[in-house]
């Protein structure tokens, strides 16, 4: 195989046939070259997901709830970096489920 730039060195003096013949090849070139920068980008985000298996095994911080003797009255709400509660799908109000 030639080298490609010796190869279109000789582009100003080719017959047409051999310009398209070389302007297939140059396309050829670019695409494989797109292609592997394509697959390249993906495989270097995808490294960072997370497995789909893992996805239902997930484990959320909570905060943590203390409340009085009688369990009516939230007295402290501590948390951490973050202050999550989970609730039910049928407490969440119609804004949330459907936006």
């Amino acid at each position: 195989m030639r080298n490609i730039f010796t190869q279109f060195k000789g582009f100003r003096y080719a017959t047409a046939q051999e310009r398209w013949k070389m302007l297939g090849q140059l396309g050829l070139y670019i695409f494989g070259a797109g292609l592997l920068l394509i697959i390249g980008v993906f495989i270097y985000f995808a490294k960072d997901l997370p497995s789909p298996g893992k996805l239902s095994n997930r484990v959320v911080v909570e905060s943590t709830k203390i409340y009085d003797r009688t369990g009516d009255h939230l007295l402290y709400d501590i948390h951490g970096e973050e202050k999550r509660t989970q609730i039910e799908f049928q407490a969440m109000p119609g804004t949330i489920k459907y936006s």
